[in-house]
């Protein structure tokens, strides 16, 4: 008998259990996990905890980090109220042992703002790093979380550890009180609803389930409808048919245990419409049994101000986790935000850099902005970079970005999004986009819509845009493309003149100005001796004293600046001469502006708006010094009324 076996040695492994509490002292398990993170090699293993908040990993003895995210639920065990980030970010594993995640030891993480404000998304995560090597991990919380906890830990030795969180906050939507009673605790909107707005008194009245035998007789016209869920009836016809009876808004109330939270779906709900959870709503039951029961709400449909934040924590999780926003943590910007169209369908994110952090801490879906608005906000100006995406509609290519910025503790800073004149342009004061030369290509980043806003910059749209772009020289083509982005051919090595010529038109719901744009540049290049050089491309960069919804009074005299600029070169190369034509029928006929100043490049502009809404198309041509020029048409440029 002849017998052939192998053998294998395996690295030794142990046996790491890790059991876990939440903070409120339950069993962590529903979405629940723990993150193992190898020192010496890098490698992460994420698992969930079972239903004994437990989990165990086998592995090789060494240095890890121990982190786990664990979730708190409501008495109903549905619906994720708080949140805990737990652990040990280096600990030693050379032996079989089992370690506790304590949530309940968990120190509250709370942001202390200037204004009242409510949070509308919260991030918590951490970065790990070992080497040369990261790993970073984030929980991404809704507006119903209403807390958040991390348990202090000791400094770490070893390569970097950063607890950050990430805060979009605005003012509170609304505070509801019973009059001799204190506050109704805890309404949320049904998602969907429309919003009260303002500070009011309205009675409010019981009408059970608001089935039709419940409504019968009943007058709730300007009132406060108080109704009891139902199994029998849906959310939607319970509201409509309070609306109908003359309600001005809707409470309805559970009486079921746990978070009342609801959607309206698919349905347009005809009237404001919240809910509340039972103990709350049983007692505001009880109060309005008598007939009497006054309420007084504050509402705040659209934020006037809202802070962006995002704090770090580096080497251990503090004692102390209460974040303060003030001058010494916050830049504070002024912005506004127009609107061509006045239906607030706008969106915006910020996306957030941390030192070092070459990929965006940011929340993947954009958030509503009721544009046209004025808004305050606050932003971290602790190391943090950040960038600004606008939306001017839920279609990707209607948003504009702004330039990676820095800001200053204590900052000030005006912002205008959106606001007129949009056109084809190199945006502004940002090296990142200016046009070049090299021996045989040209590289041109002419943004498609570019607004009044230094850096900002539109893009191109593939449903609702057509362009066109054309290069030329010696009566040549050169190329075609759809935007003037990218390389270009410039195959002259003696000075030549170039033309290149932009034509643009958008078709779409929120896009009523700039509708057509005609741009031609005429510039001379030669090929440089080495590297790249900056190409004479002329910008007109336009700043109109226009309103939210881009605007100009009518039947007075109006005057604007339009400042010339060709970017990336030295000195004072700007324009020499500047003409100004105004259109009030889209281009049909044309009417000669006024032209002042040229000083350093900066004109102003001046014409006289006949009486009456419309539009206002412009027609501008600039010259420097060396014959390089731009002609630039657009159509509706703004409005006047």
């Amino acid at each position: 008998m002849h017998t052939e076996f192998g053998l294998v040695k395996e690295d030794r492994v142990v046996a790491l259990t890790v059991h876990a509490v939440n903070h409120a002292g339950q069993l962590a398990y529903r979405n629940s996990d723990v993150s193992l993170y190898n020192l010496d090699t890098g490698a992460l293993s994420t698992l969930p905890l079972n239903a004994k908040g437990d989990v165990v990993f086998r592995v090789k003895p060494g240095t890890y980090s121990l982190m786990g995210f664990l979730a708190g639920f409501d008495e109903a065990g549905k619906q994720v109220i708080d949140f805990t980030l737990a652990g040990d970010p280096q600990m030693v594993v050379d032996s079989d042992r089992t370690v506790t995640l304590d949530g309940t030891a968990a120190k509250e993480i709370k942001v202390k703002t200037p204004t009242p404000a409510e949070h509308r998304g919260l991030m918590v995560g951490y970065e790990r790093s070992s080497g040369s090597r990261s790993a970073t991990q984030i929980a991404q919380l809704d507006q119903y979380v209403d807390h958040v906890y991390a348990l202090p830990t000791e400094k770490t030795t070893r390569e970097n550890f950063t607890l950050f969180t990430q805060w979009v906050m605005y003012t509170p939507e609304i505070r509801i009180d019973a009059v001799g009673h204190g506050a109704v605790r805890s309404p949320e909107y049904v998602v969907g609803s429309p919003k009260l707005d303002g500070v009011s008194l309205r009675r409010v009245v019981p009408v059970g389930t608001a089935s039709p035998a419940e409504l019968t007789g009943v007058n709730l016209s300007g009132r406060i409808a108080l109704v009891r869920a139902s199994a029998d009836l849906s959310l939607t016809d319970q509201v409509t048919a309070a609306a109908k009876a003359g309600a001005k808004a809707v409470i309805l109330f559970t009486t079921e245990p746990g978070r009342y939270l609801a959607s309206a779906g698919t349905a347009t709900l005809p009237v404001p419409a919240l809910t509340l959870d039972a103990d709350p709503g049983r007692t505001l039951a009880q109060q309005a049994a008598s007939g009497h029961q006054v309420l007084l709400i504050a509402a705040e449909a659209e934020s006037r101000y809202a802070y962006d934040l995002l704090f770090p924590w580096d080497g251990q999780i503090p004692d102390d986790t209460a974040l303060k926003v003030d001058t010494t943590t916050t830049a504070r910007v002024e912005a506004d935000y127009h609107s061509q169209t006045g239906h607030p369908a706008a969106q915006d994110l910020r996306w957030a850099y941390r030192p070092g952090q070459v990929i965006a801490t940011s929340w993947t879906t954009p958030r509503p902005l009721p544009a046209p608005i004025h808004r305050t906000e606050w932003v971290s100006a602790n190391g943090v970079t950040w960038r600004h995406l606008v939306y001017l509609d839920k279609e990707w290519g209607s948003h504009y970005s702004g330039p990676m910025t820095d800001y200053s503790p204590g900052q000030v800073v005006k912002e205008d999004w959106l606001k007129q004149v949009a056109r084809p342009a190199v945006p502004e004061n940002d090296p990142e986009y200016v046009p070049v030369r090299g021996a045989t290509q040209m590289n041109l980043a002419i943004t498609p819509w570019t607004d009044s806003q230094a850096g900002h910059d539109g893009v191109y749209s593939y449903v609702t845009d057509k362009f066109t772009t054309q290069l030329s020289a010696h009566g040549e083509v050169l190329a075609k493309r759809v935007t003037a982005t990218g390389s270009f051919p410039a195959p002259y090595a003696e000075p030549t003149e170039y033309t290149l010529v932009m034509d643009s038109a958008r078709t779409a719901e929120y896009w009523k100005l700039s509708t057509k744009t005609h741009s031609e540049w005429r510039f001379t290049s030669a090929r440089p001796a080495s590297g790249t050089a900056p190409l004479p491309l002329l910008q007109l960069y336009y700043d109109l004293p226009l309103d939210l919804l881009n605007r100009a009074p009518a039947g007075e005299k109006f005057s604007f600046a339009v400042r010339t600029e060709e970017p990336g070169t030295t000195g004072p190369v700007r324009a020499r001469t500047l003409t100004a034509d105004v259109s009030y029928d889209d281009g049909t006929t044309w009417h000669r502006a006024g032209v002042t100043g040229g000083a350093d490049g900066r004109f102003t502009v001046s014409t006289h708006h006949p009486k009456g809404s419309g539009f206002v198309s412009l027609r501008i041509g600039a010259e420097d010094a060396d014959g390089n020029s731009v002609q630039q048409t657009i159509t509706r440029a703004y409005a006047v009324n």
